[in-house]
């Protein structure tokens, strides 16, 4: 769903900007598969991926050559969780690097995502996501306004090493992942997320549509059946990224989501899950189990994959333009001036 806030448009010699539309998406997983060929970060891009960008609210942003070849992109897409995020991201063909045409985007970027929070709720935020390896970057985020405001760790297992067998407790028991379930697990993931996070609730279709990569025979649910209604006790949910195996040169599996109910905080129902998914993991071909974890979890929660063997392997920085307490005139104002290609004092 394209946002129709309208943002002036770069000016680069041999370059024609234009918006980004659905149409244009075979262009956009040529440029990304291109750039991510050259770059080789340990992922790639999938054609789901590229259709998720044109199912959510966003502005685009493409750049073609003489050859009317799609050359360089940029994407904001507006996300509600417990306020609005506008998420940057973007690139260059590599041929067209180091020519400017990345500040220009980025300047676009940050002048659509002011537009489109300048009357949204706060909080609202700016955000782009930036690899460890991009280390020099910092003074670069600063000019334009932003500051560090999540580190994410990502960490892997070897699955050749042993893997310990754990029950998760009297009256609990570990089961495979069912439709019959997953209705009362989203509830019970809403729950946690309300007490640990303050994230709204998602609905049915939400919480299918956010995992296009969901691996349900790697996933499981554990139970409390100490009562005639089983209730959820915890649960884990495992992805397949597939498209990213030949990148890392292995086959893993990836743990999404791994949740534990107050009630059983103390129990062993997260180490059970874990457990049970590692051996599955294994069993099904794969060398490593992998996860990705925001540092600033709970010591246990990283305590709980460091004593399963887990180490860590690479991360990304979140940095973020936190906006206003509420939209005022001024936000407005900047926002229009932005749009209109005027740097605000801020950036």
């Amino acid at each position: 769903m394209s946002d129709s806030t309208p943002v002036a448009l770069p000016e680069t010699p041999g370059l024609v900007w234009e918006p980004l539309q659905p149409e244009n998406r075979d262009d956009l997983i040529r440029l990304i598969a291109e750039m991510e060929r050259i770059d080789n970060p340990p992922y790639r891009t999938s054609a789901e991926e590229v259709d998720q960008i044109f199912a959510v609210t966003y502005a685009g942003l493409g750049g073609w050559d003489q050859d009317s070849q799609l050359v360089a992109y940029a994407i904001v897409r507006l996300v509600e969780t417990n306020g609005y995020q506008a998420i940057c991201s973007g690139g260059v063909g590599v041929n067209w690097r180091k020519r400017g045409v990345g500040t220009e985007i980025f300047q676009w970027e940050v002048a659509t995502a002011r537009k489109m929070l300048a009357d949204k709720p706060r909080p609202a935020q700016i955000v782009c996501f930036v690899d460890r390896s991009s280390s020099n970057i910092s003074g670069w985020m600063y000019t334009f306004g932003f500051e560090k405001k999540h580190s994410f760790l990502e960490l892997r297992r070897d699955l050749n090493e042993p893997i310990p067998e754990i029950e998760p407790g009297q009256y609990l028991k570990i089961v495979p992942w069912s439709e019959t379930f997953d209705d009362r697990v989203r509830r019970a993931h809403n729950e946690l997320m309300e007490l640990t996070s303050g994230s709204p609730a998602q609905d049915m279709e939400s919480w299918t549509s956010n995992r296009p990569f969901f691996a349900p025979e790697w996933s499981f649910i554990a139970l409390d059946k100490s009562s005639d209604v089983a209730e959820v006790a915890g649960y884990l949910l495992s992805a397949r990224y597939e498209q990213d195996w030949e990148a890392l040169g292995w086959k893993e599996g990836y743990t999404e989501i791994l949740g534990v109910l107050p009630d059983y905080a103390e129990s062993k129902v997260a180490q059970a899950l874990l457990s049970r998914a590692l051996n599955t993991y294994r069993d099904s071909g794969m060398a490593f189990a992998a996860v990705g974890l925001a540092e600033e979890n709970p010591t246990e929660v990283a305590k709980l994959y460091t004593s399963f063997g887990y180490q860590a392997t690479g991360g990304s920085t979140m940095w973020v333009v936190d906006l206003k307490d509420k939209p005022t005139l001024e936000d407005i104002a900047e926002a229009n001036q932005s749009a209109a290609g005027v740097k605000p004092a801020r950036l």
